[in-house]
């Protein structure tokens, strides 16, 4: 009974994680959003777009790529993050559309854009414009990714774990 336990919490802390990334990037899509309506009244550059357009075609572009290959050239470790593992919560993972490989390419795509925004932070520093209140802007979205990146894990676990012993899932 302990095995099945344990199984069940490895689920819940996958599925936490998963949620946890798609917050992330609900929380940056956004935050650049916002950004770029500020870029674009101040007449920059068009960094957050791109970030923007980076974070919602790339996970596509990933996901798409490593089925590909996977498929062609029969790569042991390709196959085994397509393929997907028996879940015991399997109305959780429906529920929020888990996949190894949509966390993967979230996940992936989450780090890269973080990269993106270390560039338009370094650029949008050595700028200069008139309003200096938004000069660490890019830093400010990167400070809130990676709390609620580090912090929702926590917190979806306990909410998944409560809904899950209250019978509400």
């Amino acid at each position: 009974m302990s095995n099945k336990s344990n199984l069940m919490k490895q689920e819940l802390r996958k599925i936490a994680n998963y949620i946890a990334v798609i917050q992330t990037g609900r929380f940056e899509t956004i935050s650049l959003g916002l950004s770029i309506i500020y870029v674009l009244t101040m007449k920059f550059a068009f960094a957050p777009i791109y970030i923007l357009l980076t974070l919602h075609v790339l996970p596509l572009i990933l996901s798409f790529w490593v089925k590909d290959y996977a498929k062609k050239y029969q790569y042991v470790y390709l196959e085994r993050i397509v393929t997907e593992d028996k879940f015991l919560l399997n109305q959780l993972k429906e529920k929020y559309h888990y996949n190894k490989l949509n966390y993967l390419s979230r996940s992936i795509t989450l780090g890269f854009t973080v990269f993106l925004l270390f560039l338009w932070q370094y650029r949008f520093h050595n700028l200069e414009h008139p309003n200096h209140y938004f000069e660490n802007l890019p830093s400010g979205i990167i400070i809130g990714v990676v709390l609620i990146r580090i912090v929702a894990p926590f917190i979806n676990y306990i909410r998944l774990h409560k809904a899950l012993s209250m019978n509400k899932v």
